[in-house]
């Protein structure tokens, strides 16, 4: 795959969306539980984006049992626990600390899809993981 300014821009996008999240859910939590925040976040995301669904595909639903399993594989793993894990780290550690060790998240999304993908990563990506791993360490010492 080549360099695409769709994908930089949907990176991008994805990186604001995120931040409003963080910030979003830091301060939800002085109202209500991490729980409670997931399920209003997950119950408002999911009607969107059955209305978005409906607005751009139409109402067929060709469901087999290997897509449901897919599906409920994608909404617990790391829709579920790892929204979740990611919403109960705002109860304990400062919004950006949480955000910036979240920022491992590309390093191990790379060794995943080199374990089951295949794909083997380049010098260059390998050097940026070990910056981020840096990184994260780096913030969770102690001064």
């Amino acid at each position: 795959m080549g360099w695409d300014p769709r994908g930089l821009a949907f990176g991008l996008l994805a990186g604001v969306a995120n931040a409003v999240y963080t910030l979003v859910g830091k301060r939800a939590q002085t109202a209500y539980t991490p729980m409670t925040g997931l399920f209003y976040s997950f119950l408002f995301g999911s009607l969107a984006l059955l209305v978005f669904r409906f607005a751009v595909v139409g109402s067929t639903f060709r469901l087999n049992s290997a897509v449901l399993l897919l599906i409920a594989a994608i909404a617990i793993v790391p829709t579920l626990i790892g929204y979740g894990a990611y919403t109960y780290s705002l109860g304990y550690i400062e919004a950006g600390k949480a955000s910036i060790t979240s920022s491992a998240e590309p390093v191990f999304a790379t060794l995943l899809a080199f374990l089951f993908l295949g794909e083997i990563p380049s010098s260059l990506q390998l050097f940026g993981a070990a910056l981020i791993i840096t990184g994260v360490v780096a913030l969770q010492v102690k001064r």
